[in-house]
């Protein structure tokens, strides 16, 4: 997880290939200097790399008995507005899991009352998420007035 995390730290977009193989995007925003470094950290560690995505998601897609179909307790999701990934996950047990990742954890309750704030408020709430693990958002409480 190591190499994810300063992958998606530098701003790369990290996924793995139908044929199994590492997907690096993201490298137009880096300087020449920070693509050619992310390039060389995925290709020397290319296979630890892909088993922890693999890993990931595995663990966070679970198949429920009986059911064609599937239940995420988490999505990795870039966020182009942030500039990074964060954490998507359906309740706090989940979210519990990757409080450590280094990456913003967000509930899906929590995602309505994200909607009107500007660009520079989730930028700021992500650095709250971020500093304090666990930190939920809520509904703001109605300010009385004299």
């Amino acid at each position: 997880m190591r190499f994810i995390k300063e992958l998606v730290d530098m701003g790369v977009d990290l996924s793995i290939t139908p044929a199994g193989g590492l997907k690096v995007g993201g490298l137009s925003t880096l300087t020449k200097v920070e693509a050619e470094r992310a390039i060389r950290l995925a290709r020397n560690n290319k296979e630890e790399i892909v088993a922890d995505l693999k890993a990931e998601m595995s663990s966070s897609i679970k198949v429920e008995k009986n059911s064609p179909e599937f239940t995420a307790e988490a999505v990795l999701i870039r966020s182009d507005v942030l500039g990074e990934h964060i954490w998507l996950c359906k309740d706090k047990e989940a979210a519990a899991k990757y409080y450590d990742s280094g990456i913003g954890v967000y509930l899906l309750n929590e995602v309505p009352l994200l909607n009107d704030k500007s660009h520079e408020a989730l930028r700021l709430i992500n650095r709250v998420k971020k500093i304090f693990p666990g930190a939920e958002l809520t509904k703001p409480v109605k300010r009385i007035t004299h």
